[in-house]
């Protein structure tokens, strides 16, 4: 499996994390199965190579991915199961900015993927059969660029307060929210329900999911000794309350997560850093 990653160009850079590409081109006799964890960001993604079928199973869907499609942000482990052959073209967002630019409301997709045919936006629905035509990627960046910059043009920012709120849980997965309400001069019930409405998850399972994000990167760079390391920079105080954490949210301990092969993590995973034109997780089958 071949995982590219390509960043957007400057002005699209606040509000798009990454282009990505996720090829399979071996076809296998038997289904192999690919294991992810939960993920904040959305994305569009656009499968221009299928020789066979691609499932997606978590615990609110169950069934075969869309040609193209609106990826929800993750609240569950996902299995993603196939025979090989498919190419995936992803733009994945950043956090909370996936609504500047698709702005009707997706509560209801949360864990399940939204086909373009059933979100019915014509702009939309031509990029993707320009993708599908498309003869390699770099025309796909290309055309993604182009659709994004337009795009942009008609993007107003959120509610001032509410992209501070978040910015700062980013920044600080720590932090509390009670202190964070108080620093706005928001009743926690307003904050709750203004922020829920914007970003469509509610600010303690946004900032759960931003903790185990940033766990799942730490375990993917290496620079650590030991877990209790990493529980401490995604802020948890406490072992217990760290491995309980992860495991309502992977199904699995930190220790047995380390030791698995997660091949699609990266493409669904968000990281601070992304290296333009970056390799990952390739797979060498003799």
């Amino acid at each position: 499996m071949f995982y590219r990653e390509f960043l957007p160009p400057p002005p699209l850079r606040p509000y798009i994390h990454l282009y990505g590409v996720l090829e399979e081109p071996l076809v296998f006799e038997k289904v192999q199965q690919e294991k992810t964890p939960p993920a904040i960001n959305k994305g569009l993604m656009f499968h221009y190579r299928r020789d066979n079928f691609l499932k997606i199973d978590n615990n609110t869907f169950s069934g075969d991915l869309p040609r193209g499609f609106i990826m929800p942000q993750c609240t569950n482990p996902q299995w993603w199961t196939h025979h090989g052959g498919f190419g995936i073209f992803s733009i994945i967002f950043k956090p909370g900015k996936f609504g500047l630019f698709f702005p009707d409301p997706f509560l209801e997709f949360i864990d399940r993927p939204l086909s373009f045919e059933l979100y019915n936006d014509k702009n939309l629905l031509n990029l993707h059969n320009e993708m599908m035509e498309a003869q390699n990627n770099l025309e796909r960046l290309r055309l993604a660029n182009e659709y994004l910059s337009e795009k942009l043009k008609k993007v107003k920012e959120t509610n001032q307060k509410v992209q501070f709120a978040l910015n700062l849980l980013l920044s600080n997965p720590q932090l509390n929210i009670k202190q964070i309400c108080n620093h706005l001069e928001y009743g926690e019930r307003h904050f709750h329900r203004t922020f829920s409405r914007t970003f469509g998850l509610s600010p303690k399972k946004f900032q759960c999911l931003l903790r185990i994000n940033k766990v799942i990167n730490l375990m993917g760079s290496g620079k650590f000794q030991k877990l209790t390391d990493i529980a401490y920079q995604a802020g948890y105080a406490d072992q217990a309350h760290f491995i309980r954490d992860f495991k309502s949210y992977t199904n699995m301990t930190p220790k047995a997560f380390l030791k698995s092969e997660l091949n699609i993590t990266s493409l669904i995973n968000f990281r601070e850093e992304v290296v333009n034109g970056r390799e990952l997780g390739r797979r060498l089958l003799l």
